[in-house]
């Protein structure tokens, strides 16, 4: 009898079966490789889809302050209007009491044609006063619904946009094809958050104009301020001198 080292281990006849350690090496190498290319691949594509869904909760929030910001604006600029129609009122009033002391100067014996001419006086420029406003208001208005149109769409898409996120985002590995279902909501977020710096945009350019608004307001309101306020110390100065 003949001994077989190939087929037999020893002389009791022991079959020999190959193990881990014998196996082609490049066979061991390429099988572990492969694993660890596809782990990587997760991994990188786990890490970006964490970072699309960060920068959509920046973006969100960045919209809920832009909104606020919008709000506040808005209702300053209701503010700034009725404190420019208190003093476009105070202007009219100190241009009529104006009327009134230059007719007592120029004829301080005839009170019935004072009274009648000052009162047609400060009725013509309160009117003129009222349309002036009246025009700016509306122009200004309409820069206003500018503004809340941006932020009504802003809160509309904002809300849908979140939960489509939300509803995307959950069980993201229950489906068949893990791989596949990572990619469409790392696509998805990245149209989301494209979708969402345009309607920053669009908010930024809306605030801006209503600051650039507000702030031409406030001018006017200064100067009319000042116009009125230099105005009344004249006019107590006429009075002093008059009555003296």
């Amino acid at each position: 009898m003949s001994w077989n080292n190939r087929d037999l281990d020893d002389q009791f006849g022991r079959p020999v079966y190959p193990t881990k350690s014998d196996e082609p090496e490049e066979e061991r190498v390429c099988g572990w490789g492969e694993g660890t290319a596809q782990q990587q691949i997760e991994g990188s594509m786990t890490r970006q889809l964490n970072s699309t869904k960060q920068s959509l909760r920046l973006i969100a929030q960045s919209e809920e302050i832009g909104i606020t910001a919008a709000q506040e604006l808005d209702q300053q600029g209701e503010q700034l209007d009725n404190i420019e129609k208190n003093l476009d009122k105070v202007n009219t009033d100190v241009r009529a009491t104006q009327k009134h002391l230059d007719s007592i100067k120029s004829v301080f014996g005839g009170l019935k044609n004072w009274f009648t001419g000052a009162n047609k006086t400060a009725e013509e420029e309160r009117k003129k006063t009222e349309e002036a406003s009246r025009q700016r208001l509306e122009r200004k208005r309409e820069e206003e619904s500018k503004l809340q149109k941006v932020i009504n769409e802003n809160q509309r898409i904002s809300t849908q946009q979140r939960q489509t996120n939300m509803n995307m985002n959950d069980n993201i590995f229950d489906q068949s094809n893990p791989m596949a279902k990572h990619e469409a909501v790392l696509n998805e977020n990245l149209d989301l958050m494209q979708g969402g710096i345009s309607r920053l945009k669009n908010l930024s350019l809306g605030l801006q104009n209503e600051i650039d608004s507000q702030n031409d307001q406030l001018e006017s309101i200064t100067s009319k301020a000042e116009r009125a306020d230099t105005r009344i110390r004249d006019q107590n100065r006429q009075m002093g001198q008059i009555l003296k």
